[in-house]
């Protein structure tokens, strides 16, 4: 009986979302880097040849021999901020050690080892004073970060792990009665590995700890290949790559706002303008809120060139509806 509610809530959510009336879209982009200075967001603006609305960036956290180290967060956050744009912190528990990657273990996390560390990354957020999205542990669902445990045991009871982590840093802030902080549950589009137990619905730590739904997913093109990345990718559509988690995320919830956090699309394989073009028509039909782009060169390059400059310039427009008024809206 609840399966067929839902099924006739989201018939009802997805006509209203093609048929009614148009909510605002907003485009942002997910730089690596850290900090965000004024002089890295004037190139990004020369890069893509608008505004973005929201500047998504990368977080790591300390080791536990470095908790007492101070950090300037506001910097970025205020730099962010005087470009008009709202900031989303991927905040990543794990640390580089002799430039390896080292995951930090839920026990540490929920035994309160970091909570010094909570406490100051809270002030200065409490401090700043404005909207900030955080995406505490992105892309659960995939192997490659593993999040609360050692790679080797990333297993059926990592969705519960990671839960626990979710639920404590959410009840953390809430403790310490912070009010501009929304929360992002994030999972990538294609879990790896496919099994039972590594479906986005199985990580989701539930609505009362969630503001804001997320996806990360990537047009590869045919720039992936056994030889550079271990695997073979092919050209595939915006919509083939997000309409599927995107039900799966709404069957979660509803009415919660859905952002995609990460995307891009290669040039090899086909017409990188033409994608991205679909891509933003498809995200305001799914009623998406806001679509960010990986403006970065890396495995592929991802960035936005000129041939795609002109696609932002006649699809972005929010002339009536700015992201902070948006972004207020969520938790009234």
């Amino acid at each position: 009986m609840k399966k067929n509610l839902l099924a006739i809530l989201f018939i009802f959510f997805f006509i209203f979302s093609v048929f009614g009336a148009e909510n605002p879209f907003f485009f942002g982009v997910t730089m690596e880097g850290y900090p965000i200075t004024n002089r890295k967001l004037k190139t990004l603006q020369n890069e893509i040849g608008i505004k973005p609305d929201l500047i998504v960036f990368f977080l790591m956290w300390p080791s536990k021999e470095k908790i007492n180290e101070s950090f300037n967060l506001t910097y970025s956050l205020e730099t962010i901020d005087k470009s008009k744009a709202i900031s989303c912190i991927t905040w990543e528990p794990m640390f580089l050690q002799n430039s390896k990657e080292t995951t930090i273990l839920r026990d540490d996390i929920l035994k309160g080892l970091y909570d010094e560390y909570l406490d100051e990354f809270i002030f200065q957020i409490k401090s700043f004073n404005k909207p900030v999205i955080i995406r505490f542990a992105h892309e659960m669902n995939l192997s490659r970060y593993h999040w609360g445990v050692v790679k080797g045991n990333y297993n059926e009871k990592s969705p519960e792990i990671y839960k626990q982590m979710f639920r404590y840093i959410v009840d953390y802030f809430k403790k310490n009665q912070v009010k501009n902080a929304f929360f992002a549950f994030c999972p990538n589009v294609d879990s790896v590995p496919i099994t039972s137990w590594n479906k986005i619905k199985n990580y989701y730590p539930g609505d009362k700890y969630v503001d804001i739904l997320g996806l990360d997913g990537y047009n590869w093109g045919t720039c992936a290949s056994e030889k550079n990345l271990g695997w073979v990718s092919s050209w595939r559509s915006f919509n083939k790559t997000f309409k599927t988690p995107y039900k799966e995320l709404r069957e979660l919830s509803l009415f919660k706002p859905i952002v995609i956090f990460e995307t891009a699309s290669a040039q090899k394989g086909g017409d990188k303008t033409q994608w991205l073009y679909d891509a933003i028509k498809d995200a305001k039909k799914l009623d998406i809120s806001a679509l960010c782009w990986f403006q970065v060169d890396k495995e592929c390059n991802w960035k936005i060139t000129k041939d795609q400059k002109n696609i932002l310039k006649k699809q972005i427009f929010n002339e009536k509806y700015s992201i902070k008024e948006w972004i207020e809206e969520i938790k009234q």
